[in-house]
């Protein structure tokens, strides 16, 4: 049975000045991370589902990501995706969550 994790994300101080820069330059982040963040969902492997994902944009609060995973290694392959940009902090739900026939 998969469990539902919760990450909390923040961006690195080196990707912080690269989306600061290209922000003052373009409006937009760097294509290099929007490749990133819009690839993200057909990267994952087998066992792992994004359930959703809302950065905080100016603050300096954590983002947050939620996903099913059937094993927490699983996790690791969103922290290696966004390896230098995003660093994620895991906690799984306390119940697990609720079952997909409810």
């Amino acid at each position: 049975m998969a469990t539902t994790y919760v990450g909390f994300f923040r961006i690195l101080d080196s990707a912080q000045e690269l989306l600061q820069a290209s922000g003052r330059d373009t409006g937009v982040p760097p294509q290099a991370f929007r490749d990133k963040v819009n690839g993200f969902p057909a990267s994952l492997p087998a066992g792992l589902k994004l359930v959703g994902s809302w950065p905080v944009q100016g603050g300096v609060q954590a983002g947050v990501t939620v996903v099913e995973a059937d094993d927490y290694e699983s996790l690791a392959h969103v922290n290696n995706y966004y390896a230098g940009w995003l660093q994620f902090e895991w906690h799984p739900t306390v119940s697990g969550g609720v079952q997909r026939n409810q």
